[in-house]
C-alpha cells in the first residue's frame, strides 16, 4: 500500500496527502468534537481543507495517517482558533443543508 493518499475532492479532481502536507489532530474531552486531519492544499496561499471527526472519511484517513507515520498531534487540551472558526463553518454549512429537509435514510 502506498504511503500516499489519494482524495478525491468535491471539484472531481485529485490530490495526493502526504505526511508533508497532511497531519491529524486529536482533542480530547469535551472538545474531542473539533478532532480532524488537515491538509494543506497549496502551502504558498496558506489554505487547506478540514476533515472532521463527523465525516464519515475521518477513520479511514486517520487510520492511513497512523499506519504509514504522518505527523500526528495527540490529546491536545486547547482548541486553536482557526480550528473553532472551520468547525463553527463546517456546522453552519451542514445545518443550512437541512433546511432542504431530513435525509430519507434519516426517517
Amino acid at each position: 500500500m502506498s504511503e500516499h493518499l489519494h482524495l478525491e475532492l468535491g471539484d472531481g479532481s485529485e490530490f495526493e496527502a502526504t505526511p508533508d502536507n497532511t497531519a491529524l489532530f486529536m482533542y480530547i474531552g469535551a472538545i474531542a468534537c473539533y478532532s480532524h486531519v488537515f491538509i494543506v492544499m497549496d502551502e504558498e496561499a496558506s489554505t487547506g481543507a478540514y476533515v472532521f471527526s463527523s465525516n464519515n472519511m475521518f477513520i479511514p484517513i486517520a487510520n492511513h495517517i497512523l499506519e504509514h507515520n504522518y505527523p500526528v498531534h495527540l490529546h491536545l487540551r486547547e482548541v486553536a482558533e482557526c480550528d473553532e472558526v472551520a468547525y463553527s463553518r463546517m456546522i453552519h454549512r451542514e445545518a443550512n443543508d437541512l433546511e432542504a429537509g431530513v435525509p430519507e435514510d434519516w426517517v
